[in-house]
């Protein structure tokens, strides 16, 4: 029967091969990219954590609704540690790609997204506090953030589930959510993807919101009473329409 330290050996020896072909013997659009993210990991381990992540499985695939990537202690295939980046934003099918890798402000976003999961590695393997409850982005998150942040020179951010923190940043889109206008250079539309970001009834509110102030400023006054009056009624269940 395998000990824990000939399991801990084996995963340490899977995930140094698995390193060793994403840039030596994989297609070359992978080997070009994979061997990017992988330079970049082992800086971001030394520079801001002290040298002390194990290496992770790095790639490129699905991610939950609204994500631009994730961070899993397990891989697909039952390894140990795995950072997934979307692949429509790798690969630059995303709409919201302008222009495909390695134009400087798509890298600078993907290695940021990059940079995101490295946190939540951390956290969990670490701190060992996921802070599931958060959604992963609790006040040690957005401490962590901001500790490396500053090294960088970047703005604080605080967590999301936190009060009266409207005016500042959330750790949940950091460090993208902080970074100057044009840093990434107008090869990424981000407005776009932070729209996209934004949960189904959010983005709904405000494209309410949008046609009712493009008629506003067309001079359509009337209408818009009428069609606030028509939402009120219906929200007070005064249309004849069950609510739910």
């Amino acid at each position: 029967m395998l000990t824990k330290d000939d399991v801990e050996r084996l995963a340490n020896e899977e995930r140094d091969r698995f390193r060793r072909f994403a840039p030596e013997q994989n297609e070359p659009q992978f080997a070009l990219i994979l061997g990017r993210l992988y330079e970049e990991w082992d800086s971001y381990n030394a520079d801001c954590f002290h040298g002390v992540l194990k290496p992770t499985h790095i790639t490129c695939g699905q991610v939950p609704p609204r994500g631009w990537g994730f961070f899993s202690t397990a891989t697909d295939w039952g390894g140990q540690s795995q950072i997934t980046l979307k692949q429509s934003l790798v690969w630059g099918t995303n709409k919201a790609v302008v222009n495909l890798w390695p134009a400087i402000g798509t890298v600078r976003f993907i290695l940021e997204v990059l940079f995101h999961e490295i946190v939540h590695e951390w956290q969990h393997e670490i701190a060992e506090k996921p802070e599931h409850r958060y959604g992963g982005h609790g006040r040690l998150f957005a401490a962590k953030c901001n500790d490396t942040g500053a090294v960088l020179g970047l703005p604080r951010v605080v967590a999301k589930p936190r009060k009266n923190s409207k005016d500042s940043p959330s750790c949940a889109y950091w460090p993208h959510n902080v970074r100057p206008d044009g840093y990434y250079c107008a090869d990424v539309d981000i407005d776009r993807l932070f729209e996209r970001a934004k949960p189904k009834h959010v983005q709904e509110i405000v494209e309410i919101f949008r046609n009712l102030l493009a008629m506003l400023e067309d001079g359509s006054v009337n209408e818009v009473k009428r069609i606030i009056r028509e939402e009120i009624a219906r929200a007070e269940g005064r249309d004849g329409k069950c609510l739910r």
